[in-house]
């Protein structure tokens, strides 16, 4: 060991006896070097963690993955942020979509407001699909103060820098959801607001705001924020959008929904595959992305996607016979059970020596696929509502049975009303059978304003 090197290691040993003895212990009979090379290792992971713990950046509780640095380098690769997304929400870490006042370019981390104490982690303006670096430093170069909406930054940004294009990635990835203003009704004002903010950019170029007296205070006046729609797409469409624009979805999912339904039909979810057995029979239900298909030597089609599910992805080999079968319900993007078997994924060349020895990778062979709705429609025996007394108006339970007439199947309904300091009352409404449809179920939730449907 060199001069330097031993006194280094001698103010370690000093400082920290705590891990010398544990560097001692775990490496009995090692020359001193090797004991020291070991120590900087522990002392690192010490680091590490209590840099965690103060930033968030990676999982708590001396987790070793690091969220931002992952986040950041594989932005690119759904089949990987998808579980370091859903494993930051398993460790309490909140995950936020981008906003142009509080994102940089890569992913940040900062404090969690609603949780004193806790980080947040933000997507950066650089996640977004479509939006360059070019019009990312526009948008830093005009953030001198926070924008107070979608009118005030086309005011300011250079819109020769960043065009409609940009401005629909913004609003589909959520960065304007600070507003308050539903991302439809935001998204249709974005042509009025660029014309807007180009005559603005005009007039200051020319000096026409001192010409009519009011200067530079006229200058920096927020524009007025004309958005006057209150209407938001469907949470389907949304988050269609924003899946387009980040290539995740961040503030929903579309399985979300049918969360009881996954438990009841489902064997695993994506993350549980990794306990799976080899060649065992699974059922996961998911949304299937990233369709591609290629020849074999015998020429036969095979056909590959990934499905995903709110706990990560994992891939699908769909063999020839199956594609034709169930193409168009794989391609439909829509929640589908995936019946299969788990084998182990075959890597190759460069794949081969990323892949992590320790971390198995398991795909689903895939035998059979339903909708989910078909799948629960077959199973379902009543759907169940739970009112309480202020939402079971007699106007309300009117509008209830015209609604179910409109969905005639053969699923027995019931009622159960709370009423304040009584026991809940069940009516079974023996003369209404519906279809347990996805329509039937948000409208009956939209009627009372909240979730009050279940399938049984």
């Amino acid at each position: 060991m060199c001069a330097r090197a031993h006194g280094q290691w001698q103010r370690c040993q000093a400082r920290f006896p705590a891990f010398y003895d544990r560097s001692a212990r775990t490496n009995a009979g090692v020359k001193e070097a090797g004991r020291a090379r070991s120590f900087g290792h522990l002392l690192g992971s010490h680091r590490l963690r209590r840099t965690a713990r103060r930033t968030g950046n990676v999982r708590p509780h001396g987790g070793r993955r690091p969220q931002l640095p992952l986040l950041t380098s594989e932005k690119d690769n759904t089949d990987k942020v998808v579980p370091h997304i859903a494993g930051a929400r398993a460790d309490g870490i909140t995950v936020l979509p981008p906003d142009v006042n509080e994102s940089d370019l890569a992913f940040g981390v900062g404090p969690d407001p609603k949780n004193p104490g806790r980080f947040l982690i933000r997507f950066g303006l650089g996640a977004i699909r479509g939006v360059g670096e070019n019009a990312i430093e526009a948008i830093l170069a005009a953030r001198k103060k926070p924008f107070a909406g979608l009118f005030d930054f086309c005011a300011r940004i250079d819109t020769r820098r960043i065009n409609k294009k940009v401005v629909e990635a913004l609003v589909t990835a959520g960065a304007f959801d600070f507003t308050g203003k539903p991302r439809r009704a935001l998204f249709e004002c974005i042509e009025a607001a660029l014309q807007q903010g180009a005559s603005a950019q005009k007039d200051r170029e020319s000096g026409q705001f001192g010409l009519f007296g009011g200067g530079a205070k006229a200058a920096d006046e927020p524009p007025e924020e004309r958005v006057s729609g209150k209407e938001e797409w469907s949470e389907r469409e949304r988050l269609a959008l924003e899946k387009q624009a980040l290539g995740f979805y961040i503030t929903g999912h579309p399985l979300a929904r049918y969360a009881e339904d996954v438990k009841r039909f489902a064997t695993h979810t994506c993350s549980s595959l990794a306990t799976a057995r080899g060649f065992e029979k699974v059922a996961v239900a998911g949304i299937v992305q990233g369709w591609r298909e290629r020849l074999t030597k015998t020429g036969k089609k095979i056909a590959f996607a990934m499905l995903e599910d709110l706990t990560g992805a994992r891939d699908l080999v769909i063999y020839e016979d199956i594609v034709q079968k169930y193409e168009s319900l794989l391609k439909a993007d829509e929640p589908v059970l995936v019946r299969g078997v788990v084998r182990m994924a075959e890597k190759f060349g460069n794949e081969a020596q990323q892949q992590d020895a320790a971390e198995p990778s398991p795909e689903i062979k895939v035998d059979e696929v339903s909708r989910l709705t078909d799948v629960r429609a077959a199973k379902a025996t009543r759907v169940e509502l739970k009112l309480s007394a202020e939402q079971a108006t007699s106007e309300k339970l009117a509008e209830l049975k015209s609604l179910f007439g409109k969905f005639p199947g053969s699923c027995a309904t019931s009622l159960s009303i709370v009423l304040p300091g009584a026991s809940e009352t069940k009516i079974a409404i023996k003369s209404l059978r519906v279809a347990p449809s996805d329509d039937l179920l948000a409208a009956v939730d939209r009627l009372f304003g909240g979730k009050v449907a279940q399938v049984r």
